[in-house]
C-alpha cells in the first residue's frame, strides 16, 4: 500500500497471504471503519472508503504491531 493516496472513493483489497486471521480498519478524519468478519488465511476482501484529505491510521485490530500511517491529498 503507498504512503500517499488522492481524496475520494478509495477500495482498499486485502489479501492474506498468512495463517492467522487478520481484519482492516482505517481511522481518521470523521472515519472509523473495518471488516465485520475477520479476513480468513488464503482470503480476500474489499473495503470502499470515501477519504478525505488528511491522515489516517491503517491497522489490523487483531494485531497490535500491524499499523501504518496514509497521508490523504
Amino acid at each position: 500500500m503507498p504512503a500517499k493516496l488522492e481524496a475520494g472513493k478509495t477500495a482498499f483489497v486485502v489479501k492474506n497471504a498468512g495463517k492467522e486471521k487478520h481484519n482492516f480498519r482505517v481511522q481518521g478524519d470523521g472515519v472509523d471503519e473495518k471488516f465485520l468478519l475477520d479476513v480468513k488465511p488464503d482470503d480476500s476482501k474489499v473495503m470502499h472508503v470515501n477519504l478525505k484529505p488528511g491522515t489516517y491510521q491503517i491497522t489490523c485490530p487483531n494485531h497490535e504491531d500491524m499499523k501504518r500511517t496514509l497521508t490523504v491529498e
